[in-house]
């Protein structure tokens, strides 16, 4: 059973402190239910501790936007092999064609595409470095929030600062979404360690209500802006359907417009 399967059924667990004078949460459970519940935490560990992958050399996620844009306008004008062999000798590692080849081809389906614009995507709404989308007409789980964002090139927001929550908050009062809107934060793996599902960052800001977290039910493991404390974080049960919001990075937009308008 996968985990969004086990988040719908509600029987998904997690890891609790332990120690002296603690009660072990796994103390009366048979031998097949504590065995499910280290299949769910497993699951879980996979999708929220995974290790990113070392880039290798010569792979096209080892470059930046302004280098693969730069071997790619040379792949279209001079060719392939040309821009491999160049870029080889100027990065001082080998540059596989077939990374070119994915560079140039990309490059002209973007620019087809008009991809190549200033400033945030349709429908984004910009602050700082950051590009933000408030989803409330077709609420989801946390999970499935997750997914709508990835597909889209984002993750479900991270919030860093005051300042940063403050402009969320202001964007979304007002509106009347379905419980709330989903952050991209979450203690499903240890309980009380709350951490950014995306970077795996341990949360440095929080702005929650004054009665949360509270784990309610013990099973509260996903935090939202809350409507009924006027935005203000709550923890919730990660099945519970409701807006959410995705951020992605701005920098790359204006800068691979101004490199392609050089042309």
């Amino acid at each position: 059973m996968d985990l969004t399967s086990w988040l719908k059924t509600g029987k998904i667990k997690k890891r609790f402190p332990s120690g002296p004078g603690l009660p072990d949460p796994n103390e009366e459970k048979s031998e097949v239910e504590a065995n499910s519940v280290l299949a769910a935490n497993d699951a879980v560990d996979a999708i929220l501790l995974k290790t990113p992958t070392k880039r290798k050399k010569g792979e096209y996620s080892a470059y930046d936007d302004e280098t693969r844009v730069k071997i790619a306008r040379y792949a279209v004008d001079n060719g392939v092999a040309r821009a491999a062999r160049k870029f080889s000798g100027h990065l001082e590692h080998k540059v596989a064609e077939s990374t070119v080849r994915s560079m140039r081809d990309i490059y002209i389906k973007q620019k087809k595409e008009g991809v190549w614009s200033v400033g945030c995507p349709n429908h984004w709404k910009r602050h700082g470095n950051s590009c933000y989308l408030f989803i409330q007409d077709v609420p989801e789980d946390f999970i499935e929030a997750g997914s709508f964002c990835e597909r889209r090139n984002s993750k479900l927001v991270e919030i860093e600062t005051a300042d940063e929550n403050n402009f969320l908050r202001v964007q979304i009062l007002g509106t009347h979404p379905q419980e709330g809107y989903w952050i991209g934060l979450s203690d499903i793996v240890f309980e009380g360690d709350w951490v950014w599902t995306s970077s795996q960052n341990s949360a440095s800001f929080t702005d929650w209500s004054p009665t949360s977290p509270d784990n309610a039910g013990n099973h509260q493991d996903c935090a939202m802006f809350w409507v009924p404390d006027h935005f203000h974080w709550n923890d919730h049960f990660c099945t519970v359907k409701a807006g959410y919001i995705c951020e992605m990075e701005y920098e790359g937009f204006g800068m691979l417009a101004k490199l392609y308008h050089q042309t």
